[in-house]
Order: structure tokens, then sequence, then C-alpha cells
């Protein structure tokens, strides 16, 4: 084994970064945290400069993610799930649900906000809010016994996933876990940014597993106010990991992975028509022209049931152009514009104003999520206060 030390590296300056990762890939049997401490450290060398070494590192690098991810999987990590239904496991091993749905949906509110503790008064305000105020208490009191009960039995330090004091309530999220919900938006978050690179391969696959996760709605079925919104944020922001993954494999002219992405999101959202048309497109070019006029069908029949409007004047022509089987390969959404006599761009139609107020509408949630935990913040500063 490589030692520093011992002065067994055979190599000097930036060759010597690179063994220093490649023995960090190989070292898989030290405790885990002391393992994704050594991955800190070769990430940072990864991202030194080199003179041929770069390249070695990278893929050490990705080795040792590898390895520490099998890791995480393996130790003592509690794994929340909360898309689609509610489940734990505790080092690969199922746990017993929580005896009472009030105690899950405090715990996932605690762990979706995982980043601040709560006034108990505001856990009462938020969760037990068709009870008498002495009623709620004793009520939040239980399901927080019935929490600690399945989370920390006999034998468990207190503390290790639930923070709690006289006043307040919260997540510990220094604790080993993993919650589905905050791998999801870490990926999606990133690789969606308006200034982010075209995705790479890795990043077409890591997108792919993201997306994965979600198997539903969040805590599907349940409409209390506090999770609609969460469940809305997250469901845009579903759609828009979406909408990158068909763009990705369309990208790269691999239109049957493209076609099943936008087929997907049009599952969830019908009346996306941007995302019709490109599939018109799609199937135009794998050669399945029946496909892609069924396609437009679909389209204007779904606009003229639900708003009573036609499709958009470029969706038209695109139809147009695949019935008389002209070529469509080169032709992107900013040209169809200009085809058929229309010159420059074309004038927004009722269609186009809509899809507008879609995109308001969704920043509009993300702009009252942050709004309402901005007021839930004040609200513990005032009951601290008191």
């Amino acid at each position: 084994m490589f030692d520093a030390s011992a002065g067994d590296d055979p190599f000097s300056g930036k060759d010597a970064s690179a063994s220093f990762v490649s023995n960090l890939a190989c070292n898989a049997k030290r405790p885990a945290k002391e393992f994704l401490g050594l991955l800190g450290v070769s990430l940072k060398l990864a991202t030194m400069p080199d003179n041929g070494a770069t390249d070695h590192v990278s893929c050490a690098v990705q080795d040792v993610g590898q390895r520490a991810m099998t890791i995480a999987d393996t130790a003592e990590c509690l794994r929340i799930r909360v898309f689609g239904g509610f489940q734990m496991s505790l080092g690969g091993v199922p746990l017993q649900p929580f005896p009472t749905r009030e105690a899950e949906l405090l715990f996932v509110f605690l762990v979706l906000h995982r980043d601040r503790l709560f006034q108990r008064e505001v856990l009462v305000d938020k969760l037990f809010l068709d009870q008498s105020a002495s009623t709620a208490r004793k009520r939040l009191r239980t399901a927080i016994w019935r929490i600690r009960s399945v989370l920390e039995p006999e034998g468990t330090a207190g503390g290790t996933y639930l923070t709690v004091t006289s006043r307040e309530v919260g997540f510990n999220a220094a604790s080993s876990y993993w919650l589905d919900v905050q791998e999801f938006e870490s990926v999606i978050s990133r690789v969606t940014s308006p200034t982010h690179k075209p995705l790479g391969l890795e990043e077409g696959r890591i997108l792919t597993q993201a997306l994965d996760l979600y198997r539903g709605d969040l805590l599907e079925g349940l409409y209390d106010e506090w999770c609609l919104w969460e469940q809305e944020r997250l469901k845009a922001l579903h759609l828009r990991g979406l909408e990158t993954l068909m763009n990705f494999h369309a990208a790269k002219s691999d239109w049957h992975n493209a076609i099943v992405r936008g087929q997907q999101l049009l599952s969830h959202e019908p009346l996306r028509e941007h995302i019709h048309r490109s599939l018109m497109r799609y199937y135009y070019l794998v050669g399945d022209r029946p496909a892609a006029l069924r396609q437009y069908d679909s389209c204007a029949q779904l606009l003229y049931n639900e708003l009573g409007i036609e499709p958009m004047r470029g969706t038209r022509i695109l139809y147009d152009s695949i019935k008389e089987e002209c070529t469509v390969a080169d032709i992107g959404e900013e040209e169809i514009g200009t085809r058929q006599g229309t010159v420059g761009p074309m004038v927004p139609s009722e269609q186009d104003i809509l899809a507008e107020l879609y995109d308001c509408a969704t920043e509009l949630q993300e702009v009252t999520l942050k709004l309402r935990r901005g007021i839930s913040l004040v609200e513990g500063i005032i009951h601290r206060g008191r």
C-alpha cells in the first residue's frame, strides 16, 4: 500500500496527486466517515491544473465516488423515501412504519425543512389546526414520542435523528441519512440551471437516475396545505428535468429515448404544446410519419377540449410540412415561423401567452414558497422571544 511518509511514492508533483487518488480508490475498507473525508481531498486534487495527470485523477475520483456510494448504501444510514409514499430503512433493513399518520406527517415535515428547528407552537399551528391548543400540544408531544420510539429505541443515543428541546423540535441534519427529495433536488437544480453547460454523457446518466427517484408526487394522496406547495414545487422540478433529458437525447439524435421522455412529460402535463411539437419532429425523424401526424391530432384535440383553442401557427406549419413529406430534420423551433410566407418572428398567439402564463405561475409558486418559509422563520423568532 502506498505510504507517502515511507517514501514509496514513485511519482512527483502532479503525478503524485494522481497516485494518491488512485490509492484512495483502492482503500474501500476504511470507515465510511474517514473514507468520505479522503474523497473530499481527492476532489480538491482533481481541480488542480495538470501536465497529463488530469484524466488519471478524474477516473480515480469517479471510482472513489462510486465506492463511497456503495459504503453509504451498506452502512448504518437512515434512508428516507417520500416520493409516491413514505418508506424508511436503516442499514438496508426496512423500518416499521410510524404507528400514526400524525407522527409520519410530523417527521416528513421536519425532514423536508431539515435546515432549521421549529418552535412547538409553530408546529401546532401548521399540523394540528383542527384541534384546541391544549389538545394539539398534547398530540404533538405524543407524535414526537412515537417518532423517537421507532428511530431512537432503547440503546440508541437520544438526538440521533430528532433534536428535541422543551421549546423546539427539528430533524438532526448532521445524522447519517439519505433523502430521495434531497438527492433529486440537488441534481435537477444543478443540471437545469440556465448557466449550466450542455450535459455530458455522465451527467445525462446522473439526471436519469435522479428522475427515476420521482416515483410519484410527494406523499401522494395528502392534501394538507403545507404539503401541496411542496408537491407543486417538486412536480415543476420533475417536469423541468424531463424536458432537459428529452433535449439531451435529441441533441445526440437519440430520437427513441427523446420520445420516451417527451411522452413521459406529457403524461404529467399534457397541454405543453411545444413538447407535442418536438415529438412530432422526433417521430418523423425516425421514419414514423403516421405517429407524427397522430401526435398533432392528439395535441389539437387536447387544446380544443381543455382550452377551446387551436394549436399555434408554428405547430400547424410543422404538421403541414410532415403531411407534405418535407424535410424537417433541420427545422428548429425558431425556423418554423419563417416558412410558408411568414417573415420574421411570429406574432404571439393565445397559446404563446398561455405558455408564458404557465411559466409565470411556476415562478410565482417558487417565490410564494420562499415567502412562506420566511414567514415561518420570523414566527419562530417571535415565539422564541416570548
